[in-house]
């Protein structure tokens, strides 16, 4: 007579990720309503499990210009923080109200399977 026990237990593991990012952009352009951009930024993480930690990030992309309010971009980005290595790809548009203010909204994919959208609102001086 052989039993099996079925019953399983599962952990649940809470962290909180406190993320600051300053970074710095140049964007040139390729073509008359095409950029190319680069970036790299500080990023400094304060996490319950990983600890405390700075690292960095590089990005590349291209954004286009569909019409005059309105703008495309696809980015790749590499992040290493904490030990931790991470490649992501960005695709998002943007409203420009003036020549000053403008608003985002971004889907982005990454290696270490974290899928995020976020919104943002720019200011060029």
């Amino acid at each position: 007579l052989h039993r099996v026990d079925r019953r399983q237990r599962q952990m649940c593991i809470r962290d909180s990720l406190d993320e600051v990012v300053i970074g710095l952009g140049y964007h040139t352009g390729i073509t008359r309503s095409t950029d190319l951009t680069t970036n790299i930024k500080v990023i400094d993480q304060d996490s319950d499990i990983a600890g405390d930690d700075t690292g960095y990030g590089l990005g590349i992309g291209l954004r286009h210009k569909l019409i005059d309010n309105i703008e495309v971009n696809a980015n790749l980005d590499f992040v290493d923080v904490n030990d931790n290595e991470d490649t992501s790809l960005e695709l998002g548009a943007r409203y420009h109200f003036n020549k000053a203010y403008s608003a985002g909204l971004s889907y982005s994919t990454s290696t270490e399977d974290v899928d995020a959208i976020s919104g943002n609102i720019r200011w060029n001086f």
